[in-house]
């Protein structure tokens, strides 16, 4: 269970971080324009 919790947990930190960059992209996009 270890090995797939830490699959899991690093699945939903790429996706988060992911989620996050495409965030700060757009918001600094707007900020420039």
């Amino acid at each position: 269970r270890p090995s797939i919790l830490n699959e899991i947990h690093s699945v939903l930190k790429y996706k988060y971080e992911t989620m996050i960059d495409k965030e700060n992209s757009t918001i600094y996009v707007g900020r420039r324009n």
